[in-house]
């Protein structure tokens, strides 16, 4: 097969040459195809030439650290995984890996090497970016447990590299595992790194992942990437990103070149054991989709094994706290060309299409749920363990939120959120989470101040919520909320009281709805409830 010209015959499908190109520049792929560039858009091939320039920098002092690294451990008999990075664009981009961008060192280190490792990147001069700390076995008091239970990789490392008199700061993620939800994390992140490889660059080994453990970390990584972080930061507003940045299909490129240079070495069925032990079937599945869409002459060959799409393992994806797989799982060929605006109004339009509702001018409890997976409040006809109820009820100016709340001496502040498949202006997201601050409470005036803030701004609100016999009335005016909300009478509804669950230890099988600190949550729509004002229930 022939991996360029695939990808090239699927981006020029009926389009002509410079929307092709901006299809390019869209998907990430742009380095690839510059000589493609040169004579239509000669402005933006200089611009290419000199990100390549560039990358050939960062490479040059990548490429001696990477060195140093194995060196290093080697020489300390620690064993260090190179992920990707550098080791990939020269496994995959042999005559100019400079083509492939890449600006950090990802490695992996195993659970029970990670104090000495942790020294010994100190030593080197590591040190913590947003600390400054210096990178030692110490930080593992702070970090170790969260990356076991719910992460990958420390906070984000830095050392400043001299060479030949200048001076560039390279960034380090160390991982201690390549997936965030599993079961026997360590013991099996150990199995991966024994069966790790050597690969040789410029007469050095550095060590890499094992070819299936490699092509399944680039699934995680991809789906990761583009689901769990700017299609999250685009719904729920917490990071700026340009809505108009669609799938990266780099990541797919790398993989497919991969898939073709070690085509014999390959055995799906081998992938797909450890992708299920690693409870990764789904990432591996949709990445495949996606491959098969983009590169037609691609042999993948999917053994007959089910997906554990619907199966307890898999559920805590479900509720939010990676990326809502499910909810695009079936339509790759729909989505696979939507940009992040796009797939995140898809997103959360299958969230708004769901059966199960809430209606107006009814009251609902505010039941605490501890359960198997999921630790927040949520709201029910049926009392059990409540800590207040709600009822929902709507004007001509306002969205009004009726809250009573049983001991609210007992509160300090609660949570709420409204999503919509339309975005809200004011927000420049989907889904915008309030706090209302019960400390605030005005004698004078029987008012309450509300906060909303994401990456775009923050904004107080000091006569919305008003205490009426016992009960608080929050109107919220329809001019603040998208218009969709108002004229077709729905909208995503979540509240919670993170106080009451602060101090209960979250695992990755355990999600909280929010994290700890309370002002924000994982952002899978189908962890809110849809409610409608159009309707009562009798209707």
């Amino acid at each position: 097969m022939d991996v360029k010209n695939d990808l090239y015959a699927v981006l020029l499908r009926g389009k002509t040459t410079e929307e092709c190109i901006e299809e390019m520049v869209s998907h990430g792929v742009e380095r690839h195809y510059y000589e493609y560039v040169k004579e239509v858009k000669p402005l933006l091939y200089e611009e290419i030439k000199k990100c390549i320039e560039k990358q050939k920098e960062i490479n040059y002092f990548k490429l001696a650290e990477v060195k140093n690294l194995s060196d290093s451990f080697f020489k300390h008999k620690i064993q260090l995984v190179h992920l990707k990075g550098i080791t990939l664009a020269y496994d995959l981009y042999p005559d100019n890996p400079d083509i492939r961008k890449s600006n950090d060192i990802d490695v992996l280190i195993a659970a029970e090497e990670s104090e000495r490792a942790l020294n010994l990147l100190g030593e080197m001069g590591y040190y913590v970016r947003d600390t400054k700390e210096k990178v030692s076995a110490e930080i593992n008091k702070k970090y170790y447990k969260n990356v076991i239970d719910r992460g990958i990789h420390y906070p984000e490392f830095e050392k400043i590299v001299t060479l030949n008199s200048k001076a560039m700061v390279l960034k380090m993620d160390c991982h201690l595992s390549i997936s965030h939800s599993m079961d026997d994390k360590v013991k099996k992140m150990k199995q991966i790194i024994s069966r790790c490889v050597a690969q040789k660059i410029d007469n050095s080994n550095v060590m890499v992942l094992e070819i299936h453990d490699r092509l399944i970390y680039l699934a995680l990584h991809f789906t990761k990437e583009f689901l769990r972080n700017y299609v999250r930061w685009g719904i729920i507003g917490s990071r700026r990103v340009d809505e108009n940045k669609g799938i990266n299909f780099a990541h797919l490129y790398d993989i497919a070149l991969l898939i073709e240079k070690y085509s014999k070495q390959i055995r799906w069925t081998t992938i797909w054991e450890r992708a299920l032990e690693l409870n990764s079937l789904d990432e591996v599945i949709f990445t495949v989709k996606c491959l098969k869409e983009l590169f037609h002459g691609l042999t993948i060959k999917i053994p007959e094994v089910k997906s554990n799409l619907c199966e307890d393992v898999y559920k805590v994806k479900k509720y939010g706290i990676y990326y809502p797989i499910q909810l695009i799982y079936e339509n790759i060929d729909s989505i696979i060309f939507k940009n992040i605006k796009e797939l995140s109004r898809t997103i959360l339009q299958k969230s708004e299409n769901r059966k199960e509702e809430l209606y107006a001018n009814q009251k609902y409890y505010i039941n605490k749920v501890f359960g198997e997976l999921i630790i927040g409040c949520l709201l029910a006809e049926k009392k059990e363990d409540a800590i207040g109820h709600i009822e929902f009820l709507s004007n001509e100016n306002a969205l009004i939120i009726c809250v009573h709340i049983d001991n609210i001496e007992k509160y300090s502040y609660f949570t709420f959120s409204i999503g919509s498949s339309m975005k809200n202006q004011i927000f420049n997201s989907y889904i915008v989470k309030f706090m209302l601050n019960i400390n605030s409470y005005n004698t004078y005036y029987n008012t309450y101040t509300i906060t909303a803030n994401n990456a775009y701004g923050k904004m107080e609100f000091y006569n919305w919520a008003k205490s009426e016999l016992g009960d608080i009335f929050i109107a919220i005016p329809w001019g603040i909320l998208p218009s969709q909300i108002k004229d077709k009478g729905y909208f995503l509804f979540e509240i919670d009281f993170p106080e009451l669950f602060n101090k209960i230890e979250i695992s990755a099988n355990r999600i909280p709805k929010f994290k700890v600190n309370g002002l924000s949550f994982p952002y899978n729509p189908d962890i809110l409830q849809k409610v409608q004002l159009g309707k009562d229930k009798s209707l």
